[in-house]
């Protein structure tokens, strides 16, 4: 099977390409000694908080298929560890049910080949041609292009909450003032020597300072996710 690579750890791991078709028409089984490797865009438990059945959104990088998770994968499938939206999975043991006239991929048994990366390719379903849910893993944005920041996402809270309200740029050396507000250490600083009150609401506030090691973890992960 050929596969489209992408480069983890200095290792090249790939998709198979073109498998999805093959794995629903069972031209391609687990019992044949088939092991493709496909990427999880998406997936969810099925049931609630206590459920043991995921279902998943797996790609080729052409074509997608739905799948759901046998339950004794439940402790594998559980996000955090190897396991996580955009890793790639060999499927070791699978079979094909008809459910509503649609075929899905029962997963038996799966490991998983690398991790997480953007979506490979631009995989429409098999065989109805349909996108992926919108909030399935996303492509790598081009170089030198910004991810989109919708107004109101998490993503902007979290660019807001590091944001100085002075200076309205993000923090370099961020601090915590007495009104639990974000701030540019160096622009606190001098507000407050004028001023002894806070630069949002005006109310009366102290000199205390507290270093805010977490707003510049922050920082650093927005700029690592193309966020700035």
């Amino acid at each position: 099977m050929a596969t489209i690579d992408a480069e983890v750890d200095n290792d090249v791991v790939g998709v198979d390409k073109c498998v999805v078709e093959g794995i629903v028409n069972e031209i391609l089984t687990s019992d044949d000694g088939d092991r493709p490797v496909l990427q999880v865009a998406k997936f969810q438990p099925v049931g609630g908080a206590s459920a043991k059945r995921h279902k998943l959104w797996l790609t080729d990088g052409s074509r997608w298929v739905y799948a759901m998770s046998a339950e004794k994968m439940h402790a594998l499938l559980q996000e955090g560890g190897d396991f996580a939206p955009g890793c790639l999975v060999r499927l070791l043991k699978y079979s094909i049910n008809d459910m509503a006239g649609r075929k899905i991929v029962i997963l038996i048994d799966l490991e998983v080949a690398a991790g997480p990366r953007p979506l490979i390719g631009a995989p429409t379903a098999y065989p109805s041609g349909e996108s992926l849910p919108s909030d399935a893993v996303g492509p790598a944005p081009r170089r030198g292009q910004k991810r989109p920041r919708a107004e109101g996402t998490f993503a902007e809270a979290v660019l807001a909450s590091v944001t100085c309200p002075i200076s309205h740029s993000l923090v370099v050396r961020p601090v915590l003032a007495e009104d639990g507000k974000c701030y540019e250490r160096e622009h606190i600083e001098r507000w407050l020597r004028k001023k002894k009150s806070s630069p949002l609401t005006n109310k009366s506030m102290g000199t205390h300072l507290t270093d805010h090691a977490d707003g510049r973890g922050l920082v650093s992960s927005a700029i690592e996710n193309g966020l700035v």
